[in-house]
């Protein structure tokens, strides 16, 4: 292969950058070069947003930071097909994936939620828009107690 190039747009905060010049220099070995487009936050927050303009139209590669509360829906409502535009940057659309997520949310039982947040996953995989590299902490704290004010 020679003479593609492409581009690989990140946030500037840390992980994904150094996740970038890894791919970056892992493909540049099989000569394909990248351009990674390091941003702040507020820039590249909006690439994938129709609202923002036509950027999102020249997006090729993105490396998401994306980290979730405790409960997975926080992240999973993201790629369901009414967020294409807003946060659904790859456009991804499922059927499928949408009766899933509505499912899980309605679910208590711990494994049979993560059943589907599995299956879930893998149709995100299979549709060759994702492919997920690393799982970042979100740290949660509270107490059971309360405190006398």
């Amino acid at each position: 292969m020679s003479d593609l190039e492409l581009t690989l747009d990140c946030d500037n905060s840390g992980i994904p950058g150094i996740i970038a010049q890894t791919i970056q220099a892992q493909l540049s070995q099989i000569g394909i070069a990248v351009q990674v487009n390091a941003q702040d936050t507020a820039s590249y927050d909006s690439i994938g947003q129709e609202s923002a303009g036509d950027r999102w139209k020249d997006v090729q590669l993105f490396i998401r930071n994306d980290s979730s509360l405790p409960d997975p829906s926080y992240y999973t409502l993201t790629f369901v097909k009414a967020q294409v535009g807003i946060w659904n940057w790859e456009r991804f659309r499922s059927d499928r994936y949408d009766e899933l997520n509505d499912k899980a949310m309605a679910i208590d039982e711990p494994n049979e939620r993560a059943k589907l947040y599995y299956e879930m996953q893998d149709l995100l995989e299979d549709s060759g828009a994702y492919r997920f590299l690393t799982n970042g902490a979100t740290p949660v704290v509270y107490r059971t107690t309360r405190i006398q004010a």
